[in-house]
């Protein structure tokens, strides 16, 4: 009989060993948990603008103070091509809020790029990353797509790894107290910052400019 007891005991103990091992197996640890840049400010850059002929180039700096969407891409990248149109058109509903997304085209051809922000219609910025690819590196890219949410004090608060779907973007935007849902836009308090127009980000870009050139007039 003391036989028994004890092997059911040990039996109950390796059943309750194997389920809390199965826990951890079985639930995911969230991605962001892990990175080590979250909660610290975004790393700063200067990259050419992705667009047209232009030799414009954007200093993410210049958009302290606004919320603000990065997305790492490339043409070659099905999860991009996924999520493209869920990108532009949650562009579209987000700007009116002030805030900004970014698209950085990641180890891609220029002519690759630009012909993929044409197919998919995006009308946001996108930049180029450098030939070695040293912004992904800084950011700790592990692959593309990968989104980061920078709030209005600059610090990363979410990032995703892999295609966008509607609902995490919609959480990972309240982090950044801008939604993309109607009933939360309609509760919300009207923006201190205005939306970015198209000339206004012209003229960021013409400020860069004109201070790349002050820069090489003084040295």
């Amino acid at each position: 009989m003391r036989r028994v007891v004890i092997f059911a005991t040990i039996c109950m103990i390796s059943l309750a060993f194997l389920a809390l091992l199965a826990t951890q197996v079985l639930t995911p640890t969230q991605r962001t948990v892990q990175n080590p840049l979250l909660g610290r400010p975004a790393p700063d850059f200067t990259l050419p603008v992705l667009s047209g002929s232009s030799a414009s180039t954007f200093h993410l700096a210049t958009l302290k103070g606004r919320p603000i969407i990065l997305n790492f891409w490339a043409s070659w990248c099905d999860a991009c091509k996924e999520e493209a149109a869920l990108l532009q058109q949650t562009w579209q509903q987000i700007a009116p809020q002030g805030a900004v997304m970014i698209g950085i085209d990641f180890e891609d051809s220029s002519e690759a790029g630009k012909r993929f922000i044409s197919h998919y219609g995006i009308t946001y910025l996108n930049v180029s990353d450098t030939a070695d690819g040293k912004t992904g590196i800084t950011y700790g890219l592990t692959g593309v797509p990968e989104t980061f949410f920078v709030n209005r004090h600059g610090i990363i608060m979410r990032k995703e790894i892999g295609a966008l779907t509607k609902q995490v973007f919609q959480q990972d935007l309240r982090q950044l107290d801008v939604s993309i849902s109607a009933q939360d836009i309609a509760l919300q308090m009207p923006s201190a910052l205005p939306a970015i127009s198209n000339q206004e980000m012209a003229l960021l870009l013409a400020g860069e400019r004109a201070r790349k050139a002050v820069r090489r007039w003084s040295d």
